[in-house]
């Protein structure tokens, strides 16, 4: 009987076969973006649970001490040894920092792009990296390295790297390290990411604040302790003794603490990860709902079949069992090519996504399970629909092939067109808002190259190296100064003579830092070494309410208001430009800011390469485009962009097979009707008008539904935004536009079909 009912399957498969394909690309499609999906989110909220005593592990955050709202996740490095000699509560403490601007090198040749990370030699008694060599107790002493496999790799190539020696360097230090320990493999799934391990001596006198977590002993009441931590008066904190407030993070909500941004944190916007769930759920749908329309056409096919087998006495087990074997060979081909493309495009996806998945992660229990449980429940749900569709047809007829209609639940398929134009204008909004952040004016000039100083102490040569670049051929305009509106700018905080504060952001440059960055002084002079004071923005005017601001004193400063400069776009589109205080360089300049002209900037950062090893010939090239860190800021936007463009064309690819279902069981059902109008003289016109009149309803409704949704939608996430585009009509016109093409191009198969059959055919072929 098996081997009977396959050879039917089969047979129907190739008779059929343009319908049979069509099934096997929805369900294919449907399958590979829910496994992809099913193993990005179940990657992304088991972030760090691999740590044994990551339920006991909290990240220390405290409260924005200068802007007065937010969190950042810094603490004062004394703030850990206080905690563990002071609370018994706290088992362990680790503080983390950065090694900026440092260089590991051997036999000459030198690597400036590893992540370096310093940590307390607690590390490894609360984090479970593993360490394929070397001693966990040991490994992280003074003038000791511990690397990542990939970094030993790119050192020591095939050779063991324990106990070999490392040069690191920086501005002012060059230690001879040994490699004490080699991770076994670079665990991807922490929000921890660094290339390599030092001890914190290494930063001595430059490290005063840092990310901590505690260890916390078990059954700690979390809310009681941060209490008593906020309550301490001798507990240390950025605004004095017992004045910062603190708050505790779990570890695993780490990766999704968007506050958190420090270059060895990996972190992700929950958000994303509900837009994603909710896509996963909408496609499956999609992809389910063509199937089981798909499914049925073929069924009207099978009628006559279906009536003999029920004259004979065929029982429900039997068509379930045939129905049950025929949905599991679609399933189970389409799930052969869903593992296919999955190990094709995984690369991809990782690139679009910013995800580190890998084609074993698929074959984890956990997620094969997850997966084969949606797999199993969609094609349950098949087996179930088209079972009961077969037990209700009457074999009287079935054998006469008295169906004259097809059944095709077109509420349903309005709704998953109304969900692809959603996605249609979700994605054309995302986009425009991208392109404005790329082009829109910044209030100075996006053509910026900031080159950093290799330390306070050589900051006397930027001089020179300003006057080289200068001559070099692109370049506009440089200027001495200490830092950059995007990426590199400095926040202080200001008393006032009442009693309270602001912060606002601080620059210091030479005399030509508001012609290169290209500001626009709208009121007085440019301060220089020769002539102090301080330019304001239009903010802090503003915001101190500064009548002929001209000569007065810059609040909580002593220096005078020279000039006002129009406001600029500070960090990112999504921040509201705050007060902004400009002083002249005073022999505090760590950059140099470059404005350049012209598209060849490899052969810029080339030439300025050269000239900067002429003035610093042993400290490594150290280079910025503040239009990358721009773009940067804005990466979990750019992320959302890539999946709600992705799956709105996947969702409009499938939403066409829907549409391919839906006029060929129109055309089916009025194949007589369309004859007999054409033989009473019917033009192809008035027939292709029959045709599309109510595919052109549905459509028309869908965008109809679709309009106030994306509207809503796209509205609330654009208020994230100071600087935005507005939502205007064209955006939702060009959503239709597209939706009406590709539905056009869908239908033209059956309705062309419909317009040049023979009528005399049509009539007589009604029913078989």
């Amino acid at each position: 009987m098996l081997k009977h009912n396959l050879k039917l399957i089969l047979r129907h498969f190739w008779k059929h076969r343009i319908y049979s394909i069509v099934i096997l690309l929805s369900l294919t499609a449907g399958f590979t973006c829910a496994a992809l999906l099913i193993a990005f989110i179940s990657h992304e909220v088991s972030t760090d649970k691999f740590h044994d005593k990551h339920a006991r592990i909290y990240q220390v955050t405290s409260k924005d001490p200068f802007r007065g709202t937010g969190r950042i996740p810094f603490v004062l490095k004394s703030f850990s040894d206080y905690a563990v000699s002071n609370y018994p509560e706290v088992e362990a403490a680790c503080q983390l920092n950065s090694v900026y601007g440092a260089a590991l090198s051997k036999d000459d040749v030198s690597w400036s792009n590893f992540l370096i990370v310093a940590a307390d030699t607690t590390f490894f008694s609360l984090f479970d990296f593993p360490l394929g060599r070397g001693n966990q107790n040991k490994c992280l002493a003074p003038g000791q390295i511990v690397l990542s496999e990939k970094t030993a790799t790119a050192l020591f190539g095939s050779e063991e790297a324990l106990n070999k020696l490392v040069t690191f360097r920086t501005s002012d230090t060059t230690l001879v390290l040994s490699v004490s320990g080699v991770l076994d493999r670079q665990i991807q799934n922490s929000h921890l990411q660094f290339d390599a391990l030092v001890h914190p001596s290494l930063l001595s006198g430059k490290w005063y604040v840092g990310v901590n977590y505690l260890l916390l002993r078990p059954n700690i009441d979390l809310g009681q302790f941060v209490g008593k931590l906020n309550e301490d008066p001798r507990l240390p904190g950025f605004t004095g003794l017992g004045n910062t407030e603190y708050f505790l993070n779990s570890l695993s909500t780490c990766h999704f603490n968007t506050d958190s941004k420090v270059d060895f944190i990996k972190t992700r916007n929950r958000l994303f990860i509900t837009i994603v769930g909710i896509v996963c759920a909408v496609i499956l749908f999609i992809a389910s709902f063509n199937s089981i329309n798909l499914f049925l056409l073929l069924e009207r096919n099978r009628t006559k079949e279906i009536g003999v087998k029920k004259i004979f006495g065929t029982t429900t087990r039997h068509f379930v069992g045939f129905t049950t074997l025929e949905i599991g060979f679609y399933s189970l081909i389409s799930s052969g090519l869903a593992g296919l493309i999955i190990v094709l495009i995984v690369p991809m996806f990782n690139s679009i996504f910013g995800s580190t998945l890998s084609v074993e992660y698929f074959l984890r229990a956990d997620v094969t399970a997850r997966v084969a449980v949606i797999l199993f429940l969609s094609s349950s749900i098949l087996v179930g629909v088209l079972s009961r569709k077969q037990w209700q047809m009457k074999p009287s007829e079935l054998v006469n092939n008295k169906l004259s209609k097809i059944r095709f639940n077109r509420g349903l398929f309005t709704l998953q067109f109304a969900i692809s134009t959603i996605l249609a204008t979700c994605s054309i909004t995302i986009v425009e808002q991208i392109n404005h952040i790329e082009t829109a004016p910044l209030g100075f000039s996006r053509n910026l190259i900031q080159l950093g100083a290799p330390g306070f102490e050589f900051s006397d040569k930027f001089p020179a190296l300003k006057h080289r670049a200068l001559q070099l051929p692109d370049v506009d305009g440089v200027t001495i100064t200490g830092g950059n509106p995007i990426s590199s700018n400095s926040i202080v905080r200001l008393e006032l003579e009442d009693g309270s504060s602001y912060s606002p952001y601080l620059f210091v440059g030479d005399e030509d830092l508001v012609s290169t960055m290209q500001l626009e002084l709208i009121e007085g002079s440019v301060p220089s070494s020769q002539s102090d004071g301080n330019l304001v923005n239009e903010t802090l005017v503003r915001m101190f309410d500064m009548k002929d601001p001209i000569g007065k004193t810059t609040p909580g400063t002593e220096g005078k208001i020279v000039g006002i400069v129009r406001d600029f776009t500070i960090g990112s589109f999504r921040e509201p430009i705050p007060p902004v205080i400009i002083s002249s360089y005073k022999e505090e300049g760590k950059a140099l800011l470059i404005n350049y002209t012209g598209n060849d900037l490899k052969g810029l950062l080339a030439q300025l390469r050269s000239e900067w090893e002429r003035v610093f010939p042993n400290d490594n090239f150290d280079y910025r485009i503040i239009q990358e860190d721009l773009m940067e800021g804005h990466k979990e936007d750019i992320f959302l962009f890539r999946v709600v463009t992705l799956f709105s064309v996947i969702s409009i690819v499938l939403s066409c097979f829907g549409l391919f279902a839906l006029s060929w069981a129109v055309t089916q059902n009025r194949r007589k009707e369309i004859g007999i109008r054409k033989v009473l003289g019917a033009t192809p016109k008035d027939v292709l008008q029959l045709v599309t009149l109510s595919f052109a309803k549905r459509v028309a409704v869908a965008f109809v539904i679709a309009v106030p949704v994306g509207y809503y939608l796209m509205n609330k996430w654009l208020s994230g935004f100071v600087k935005k585009i507005d939502l205007g009509p064209e955006i939702f016109i060009m959503s239709a536009v597209i939706m009406t093409i590709v539905s056009a191009i869908t239908l033209s198969f059956q309705t062309l079909q419909a317009v040049f059959t023979n009528p005399v055919q049509e009539i007589r072929s009604d029913g078989e």
